[in-house]
């Protein structure tokens, strides 16, 4: 019988989120697969990537991964910039294997605001060095690719979409349309406006009240006043996915890999490998204009017959796998709107993108999919040093500027007095 009561509807629907409030979510990213157009929603300014089925991951197979700042990063935020990303590598470092990791030790809320940082418009180094690092370990976010376009046929005066998940809950794999506790359903828009052109997208739309807080780490939201100071449920799920040994997949050892000295057999490169478990950051020191060259010895397991084997292995690294760097970007300007001045913004920060991860699809026999897959070495994250900036858009009548944004990087906590956007 209909239940016609909506006081009754209303309470049965809050009690079934709370009952499945705990549920959540990671998304993985890739190199994009052919059909991630710009049209359906893929290849948006930012991104370095597409979100990946579920066995479709890409993640290091090597358990030391080295990173290193250049000159002109040290140049422009010294040593107080350096500790801040430092920070971000910290928090990755103090992870436990994947093993060991327990996702209900990960908040479903991981952002803090600061209201003073948000009205000097200083964005955390640290918070955002996190996120990057964490696209640089094969996840993205997870709300925007709750819901995502897979296919749009135009018939007529008719058109069609395909939609599709790309988010997957940590314990059972199974799709998922929450992020960190929250729901989202989605709104289809067929027509989104942008600089680079107009693009369809499935909007996510939180079936009750979003919290921004709850959003993934991985998001990387290069927002003024807001800070992170660890791992958000979601983020930990989708690292002990990739990592666990549990997740095993066929993959070829990364070039320059040699045998250990004590190591007399052959070297066995094309294996089934479970997921290394722990991967350590370690910093490369930049001398007289080089990086000291690093060599790391580790132990590769693989599995033969369902046998797990190992065998002694060097890796000689004379660049960082991962770089931090300065630039200035100078500002852009966006003529969106063409009866107004344009909006003059600079670009905060860039990302090496996936194009050049190695696809394993056809050693697992999958040759048709985007991946699984292996990250490379030779990642960049760059910062823009042009400084603290006020952009304008122009002058409307009477004198007064038109869409002030400014923007700075800086570091700061949840008290006012933390704020600091002058690492110099």
């Amino acid at each position: 019988m209909r239940n016609s009561d909506p006081i009754k509807w209303i309470i049965a629907l809050m009690l079934t989120v709370s009952i499945v409030k705990p549920l959540r979510a990671f998304t993985l990213l890739g190199p994009y697969a052919p059909w991630m157009t710009h049209a359906i929603g893929y290849r948006q300014a930012g991104d370095i990537g597409g979100p990946m089925d579920s066995h479709e991951g890409y993640r290091w197979n090597i358990p030391v991964v080295t990173y290193g700042f250049d000159q002109e990063f040290v140049d422009s935020f010294g040593q107080r910039g350096v500790e801040e990303v430092e920070k971000a590598v910290a928090i990755l470092n103090d992870l436990l294997p994947a093993s060991d990791m327990v996702l209900t030790n990960f908040p479903l809320d991981a952002w803090r605001n600061n209201s003073v940082a948000a009205a000097l418009g200083v964005v955390d180094l640290k918070s955002q060095t996190l996120g990057a690092l964490l696209q640089q370990f094969g996840l993205t976010d997870s709300v925007r690719f709750t819901w995502t376009i897979r296919d749009r046929r135009i018939e007529g005066q008719t058109t069609n979409f395909i939609v599709v998940q790309r988010n997957f809950d940590p314990e059972t794999l199974l799709a998922s349309p929450f992020v960190n506790g929250d729901q989202f359903d989605y709104l289809l828009q067929p027509s989104i406006y942008s600089v680079a052109g107009v693009f369809a997208d499935a909007v996510e739309v939180s079936v009750l009240l979003r919290n921004p807080q709850d959003d993934p780490v991985a998001s990387v939201l290069a927002q003024a006043g807001v800070f992170c100071e660890g791992l958000s449920r979601d983020d930990a799920g989708g690292l002990r996915f990739l990592l666990a040994s549990e997740n095993r997949k066929i993959e070829s050892l990364m070039p320059g890999i040699t045998p250990a000295p004590e190591n007399t057999n052959p070297v066995v490169n094309i294996a089934l490998r479970p997921g290394v478990g722990k991967i350590q950051l370690v910093q490369m020191s930049f001398t007289d204009g080089r990086f000291a060259p690093v060599t790391n010895l580790f132990t590769d397991i693989y599995i033969t017959n369902g046998i797990a084997r190992t065998q002694q292995l060097q890796r000689v690294i004379t660049t960082p796998d991962i770089l931090f760097r300065a630039r200035d970007f100078g500002l852009k300007f966006d003529y969106f709107y063409t009866n107004y001045p344009p909006i003059v913004y600079a670009d905060l920060w860039a990302r090496s993108d996936a194009s050049s991860w190695q696809n394993n699809a056809s050693l697992n026999g999958a040759s048709s999919r985007a991946g699984p897959g292996t990250i490379t070495p030779g990642a960049e994250i760059t910062f823009n040093n042009t400084g603290r900036y006020n952009g304008l858009g122009g002058v409307l009548g009477g004198g007064f500027p038109y869409s002030p944004l400014y923007s700075s990087w800086g570091s700061f906590g949840e008290s006012p007095e933390s704020v600091v956007f002058r690492f110099r």
